[in-house]
C-alpha cells in the first residue's frame, strides 16, 4: 500500500467535510486519539513547532 498525502493549508481546513458520526469504534481508540492530540498540542505550544495531522479517507 502506498500512501499519497496532500498538503492542506490551515486556512483550507474549514472547507473540508468530515463525518458527523464517530469513525473509531472502540472506546480505547477514541481515548488514545484524544491523548495523542492533546500531547501534540502541548508539544507544539511548548516548542513553537508546527504539527502535522494525517487523515485517512475511506
Amino acid at each position: 500500500m502506498t500512501a499519497n498525502f496532500q498538503i492542506i493549508d490551515k486556512e483550507e481546513v474549514g472547507s473540508l467535510s468530515f463525518p458527523n458520526q464517530e469513525v473509531l469504534g472502540d472506546a480505547h481508540q477514541i481515548l488514545q486519539r484524544k491523548t495523542y492530540l492533546e500531547r501534540a498540542l502541548t508539544l507544539g505550544n511548548l516548542e513553537h513547532l508546527k504539527m502535522k495531522i494525517y487523515w485517512s479517507q475511506k
